[in-house]
């Protein structure tokens, strides 16, 4: 019978331990059971980019590796993981991997969208989720319908800076 057992600092197929011990007698056909050495599973580090920070945290919490958490701008959504060092895969010595995360995005300049032709209440939920104001012309007998964006103010590629009241005017 055969066990095997972690042991770094052993090298691998190492007789470690035996029953009977040595210097013991046995009877004839009877097992020994042997305890030999084996090297710990290397731990390779995880797929972390693209994942939210809590999501990785989560991740590491059960492999058991420790985070360094670097917050960066760029353009990503805040809390997202965009870099990774050690890279996936990649077999850990310690089981540490510094992790990227954006603060988001570095500047206040948007481009607008064009909205003609998208109904005008996701034109709508999508200023709104980046908090610019929005104005629309029309009436609220003609909402009840899904009404179409037919033009808006300011134009389609226009620069506007989000750090000053910005509003964007849609007509249906």
């Amino acid at each position: 019978m055969l066990a095997q057992r972690e042991k770094p600092d052993v090298e691998p197929g190492t007789i470690i331990d035996q029953v009977p011990h040595s210097g013991q007698r046995i009877k004839p056909h009877q097992s020994v059971f042997l305890e030999v050495a084996q090297q710990p599973k290397k731990l390779s580090a995880p797929p972390f980019i693209g994942l939210s920070l809590l999501d990785a945290q989560k991740r590491a919490g059960a492999d058991r590796i420790r985070l360094k958490v670097w917050t960066v701008p760029d353009i990503a959504p805040r809390d997202t993981i965009i870099a990774q060092s050690p890279r996936a895969e990649k077999q850990l010595d310690v089981p540490q991997v510094t992790l990227y995360v954006s603060k988001g995005s570095v500047t206040t300049l948007r481009l607008v969208p064009d909205f003609k032709g998208v109904p005008l209440s996701s034109a709508e939920a999508h200023l709104k989720k980046e908090g610019v104001g929005v104005s629309s012309n029309t009436s609220a007998d003609r909402l009840a319908e899904e009404t179409i964006v037919l033009s808006q103010k300011p134009l389609a590629g226009s620069i506007v800076d989000l750090s000053k009241p910005t509003s964007v005017q849609l007509q249906g």
